[in-house]
């Protein structure tokens, strides 16, 4: 459908649309006197719905000059009189969804006022009218939807359903009818998407026909699971992760000990429950695979590659680096402490609180069957973590310290706290690899 402007009751000079400057009556601090005044000028415009506006924000203050109620009772009723003359013009001319947007002006302009304790009864024959207005509206847009699908507008046919929904209040027959169309347009929509050979548009505009909230046809939801049965069977890729190499050691932490760890955890989180349309290699067959191909080279080239991937039957192959992996520590502030030495006396140690952050970098290269690239991109993470340590010139056993002083000195303590850093940043960076990567196949599937 074509965006509408909504219509905007101004009494007998018919229907305009109106644009409020921020500025008007005076801005938000206006008292219920300005108000007041601002309604009866825009009365005398025959701006009835406006004057009705400004009454109401006058009895939302506290010092509502006398006589309001009754001015909002007077531009009330000539608002909805105009209002329901133009209706059934718009009705007349055949542009339901005019009329009913005048109704639904009007039943705003009766909650503002309801909030303010006015609540006047509609005239005679307000209600049916009003309904007459919401069926025609709906009738027509409903028409329009139809009408979209059968040109293979999807788009703009489900919208029509949801703006029947959204909008005209429809009776639960018309609801009904509505979420029953959406379906059928969805599942249409991803018959075409399928036929057309663009097998994951198809997919998930069969998704949403299944995941819609409301009523569906049996047939239509049986339909919609045979798109997507389909487009598995003819659209799945297949994808092989290579092991990940390193070449960066720091801090006597080796980055090969993190590019294990990091595979570990895509293994378990990611690589066992691809998107829909992705079927990932198992990485034992996979590993299996690299050794028979790669031989005694430390290294595979792009036959190499081809070979592994033709033997795994994948369709595209993901070759991962661990490229960097340092180490920084920042000391923000150290302070003097003394301690009882064992042997009798004292002594002074430093104690060193400051930051560790762990910094890594992760290349990431896709390519296709032929080991030829398709894609790739760089991921980096960190992460980092407070540390409290102590220094002393001496052998630390000397100090008699007390428990958490003596967690100061633990090297096996500190070395699990950069652990803990570390297994941060590998988590880190294997949400952000796994989701890049899945993003990186699913693009090259039509």
């Amino acid at each position: 459908m074509t965006p509408r402007l909504r219509p905007r009751l101004v009494g007998s000079a018919g229907l305009r649309v109106v644009v409020v400057a921020a500025a008007l009556a005076g801005g938000a601090c206006a008292s219920a006197a300005d108000r007041y005044d601002e309604g009866l000028a825009l009365e005398a415009e025959g701006r009835w719905r406006d004057a009705a506006l400004r009454y109401v924000d006058a009895l939302e203050k506290d010092d509502t000059p006398a006589g309001t109620r009754a001015r909002l009772a007077l531009a009330l009723d000539s608002a909805v009189f105009h209002g329901r003359r133009d209706a059934a013009r718009w009705q007349r001319t055949g542009d339901a969804e005019a009329a009913a947007e005048i109704f639904l002006d009007l039943d705003d302009l009766y909650a503002r006022a309801g909030a303010v304790g006015f609540v006047p009864a509609p005239p005679a024959g307000y209600a049916q009218d009003r309904r007459d207005a919401l069926d025609s509206a709906v009738a027509r847009v409903m028409d329009a939807g139809r009408d979209a699908e059968a040109r293979g507008e999807w788009s703009r046919a489900r919208g029509s359903y949801q703006q029947v929904r959204n909008r005209y209040l429809p009776t639960a027959d018309q609801e009904r009818a509505a979420w029953e169309a959406e379906a059928r347009t969805l599942a249409a929509w991803g018959r075409a998407e399928l036929d057309a050979g663009r097998y994951r548009a198809g997919y998930e505009r069969a998704g949403d026909a299944l995941a819609l909230e409301g009523p569906t046809p049996r047939g239509t939801l049986e339909e919609a699971r045979r798109i997507q049965a389909t487009a598995r069977a003819r659209g799945t890729r297949r994808v092989a992760v290579l092991p990940i190499t390193a070449r960066a050691v720091v801090g006597g932490m080796s980055a090969e000990a993190t590019a294990a760890q990091l595979a570990d955890v895509l293994e378990l989180a990611y690589w066992r429950e691809p998107p829909p349309l992705v079927a990932v290699a198992d990485p034992v067959d996979v590993r299996q695979a690299v050794r028979r191909v790669q031989g005694g080279s430390p290294t595979l080239d792009t036959r190499d590659v081809a070979r592994l991937l033709d033997a795994l039957e994948a369709d595209f192959g993901v070759l991962m680096e661990f490229t960097s992996l340092t180490l920084s520590e920042r000391i923000d502030r150290t302070t003097s402490e003394t301690a009882r030495l064992r042997r009798g006396g004292s002594a002074t140690y430093a104690v060193e609180r400051g930051r560790t952050t762990f910094e890594g970098t992760v290349e990431v290269l896709i390519v296709d069957s032929r080991g030829l690239r398709v894609t790739g991109f760089t991921e980096e993470a960190d992460g980092s973590g407070s540390f409290e340590r102590g220094r002393y010139e001496g052998d630390p056993a000397e100090l008699d310290l007390g428990r958490n002083e003596a967690r100061r000195f633990d090297d096996a303590l500190h070395r699990a706290r950069q652990a803990e850093i570390l297994e941060e940043l590998v988590a880190e960076l294997a949400e952000d690899l796994g989701r890049r990567i899945y993003e990186g196949v699913l693009a090259r599937i039509p």
